[in-house]
């Protein structure tokens, strides 16, 4: 509502004044005008594009195909991509982290990790890296065949399985993410 009022009843006063002076709008505030003459000639058209947006989002929302898809293209976005990413690989290395503390295997671990996953993207994941374990590839490789996985990930756990402190770098590993992931939701604020 403020921002409508600004942009309605504030602006064009601003603009008023600017004429009276002989003097150009700042291309900023052109901009905002032009938006702002655009959204009000065309307002209707924005909010039936939005209603229908939602609707289609509802429908898509059930079919399992979309829901991977709109969570890859959510990962290609600039900073909330970062976030999710970290979020989620925190998620992931600290259940296997802990998983493999206790003794418990590592397939086993990453069928924890999967039922905590409420996304399907990073559920389809999970899956790839069990079958690829179980079919004898290396953790660090089936990491690597999902393509989500960076290469100091990749590093840490080859390092790991190779001398036999993948707990200690899965936990790392989970550090890692977690702090850069608060790092970069700090730096936002």
């Amino acid at each position: 509502m403020v921002v409508v009022a600004m942009l309605h009843f504030v602006l064009p006063e601003f603009a008023a004044i600017y004429k009276t002076f002989n003097t150009p709008l700042p291309a900023l505030t052109q901009g905002i005008m032009t938006l702002a003459d655009f959204s009000g000639e065309w307002s209707w058209l924005l909010v039936l594009f939005g209603f229908l947006l939602a609707i289609a989002n509802k429908l898509l929302m059930r079919r399992p195909t979309w829901l991977i898809v709109r969570q890859k293209l959510l990962l290609r976005i600039p900073i909330m991509g970062s976030l999710m990413r970290g979020q989620k690989l925190t998620q992931i290395f600290t259940i296997l982290a802990l998983t493999q503390s206790a003794g418990i295997t590592f397939l086993q671990g990453v069928e924890s990790v999967r039922e905590t996953m409420r996304c399907p993207y990073w559920v389809q994941l999970l899956t790839q890296i069990q079958h690829d374990i179980s079919n004898g590839h290396p953790i660090w490789l089936a990491l690597k065949n999902t393509g989500e996985f960076s290469p100091l990930c990749l590093q840490l756990v080859r390092t790991g399985e190779a001398s036999g402190s993948l707990d200690l770098m899965l936990d790392n590993l989970a550090h890692h993410h977690r702090d850069n992931t608060m790092a970069l939701a700090d730096n936002l604020a």
